[in-house]
């Protein structure tokens, strides 16, 4: 847990040389401790199901972008595993989670099919997420089916040419697909490191 803290380093002020003094500890420390990657995988896997449990607000009709089943935790966690996994190679070590996808399929460590579908996804669901933001004036991870402002989220997700019950119904259709493929790949990904 503490290593996939350390992959999201980044200075953010202060003296330069501090701060790439700092971020080249958390390198060392996330990237070249000796670490059998079966076990990171299983730890990791293991934690994501734990929060997706504990933690997700999914019920249904209800859906937890960041939390929930193929949400932003899994695209997240599946990059990190990778990261974990080749960070060896310099290419890969970078905060961005966008970033680090295209760097992944670019050395050969991610293939582009589950590149693609995180990428996709990825994009997807941060872009609902801000557009829940928008909607609602504060931060908020929850879609919901029939929920009243789903018809103005459909809108601004560019399903204009509906009417308000079908294009809330083609939303969250199209979250459920999304998510069902960041799912499939996050499982493709942990199955691979897990054997």
């Amino acid at each position: 847990w503490e290593r996939l803290a350390l992959l999201r380093a980044r200075a953010a002020a202060g003296d330069a040389a501090l701060g790439a003094g700092a971020i080249r500890i958390a390198e060392i420390a996330a990237y070249e401790s000796p670490t059998d990657p079966r076990t990171v995988a299983e730890e990791i896997h293991r934690l994501r199901g734990r929060m997706e449990r504990e933690n997700s607000q999914e019920r249904r009709g209800r859906y937890d972008l960041k939390l929930g089943r193929g949400g932003l935790v899994d695209v997240e966690f599946a990059v990190q595993i990778l990261q974990l996994r080749y960070g060896r190679d310099p290419r890969v070590r970078t905060p961005q989670t966008g970033v680090a996808i295209r760097a992944l399929e670019v050395s050969g460590y991610l293939a582009p099919e589950h590149a693609e579908a995180l990428r996709d996804g990825y994009a997807f669901l941060r872009k609902l997420e801000q557009r829940i933001r928008i909607l609602h004036g504060a931060a908020a991870q929850l879609l919901e089916e029939n929920a009243p402002g789903l018809y103005t989220l459909a809108r601004r997700m560019g399903l204009r040419d509906r009417r308000g019950s079908e294009a809330g119904a083609e939303l969250v259709a199209r979250y459920l697909a999304v998510t069902e493929r960041v799912r499939a790949t996050y499982d493709a990904i942990l199955s691979a490191e897990m054997s």
